[in-house]
């Protein structure tokens, strides 16, 4: 199993690879403090939904964000094995994202 991750970590661009670590803990991190703020959130008597409408968004802008890091990385080594569908589902995050975001826009 290390020697497969080795062998991934020297064919992978290191722009592209640092960039994919960056998003993968922003979207862990914004997962967690989710966590955190909905366990906090159920055992208080008054909860709030700022924060929390806050995380969604970032967590799900930096899915979208590690997704683009990958179809650009397809488009520039020109390996397209599941592009269509990598396409299809960053669109959907950045479109839920952005429907998130204009719901809390307008309240």
């Amino acid at each position: 199993m290390i020697e497969s991750l080795k062998k991934r970590y020297r064919e992978r661009n290191k722009l592209f690879l640092t960039l994919d670590i960056t998003f993968r803990i922003a979207t862990l991190y914004f997962a967690v403090q989710l966590i955190f703020y909905s366990v906090s959130g159920l055992l208080s008597s008054d909860p709030s939904n700022d924060s929390s409408e806050f995380l969604k968004i970032g967590m799900l802008f930096s899915l979208g964000l590690m997704n683009a890091v990958h179809i650009v990385e397809m488009i520039v080594s020109g390996k397209r094995k599941h592009f269509t569908l990598l396409v299809i589902s960053t669109i959907f995050v950045f479109g839920v994202a952005i429907f998130i975001w204009f719901l809390n826009y307008i309240k």
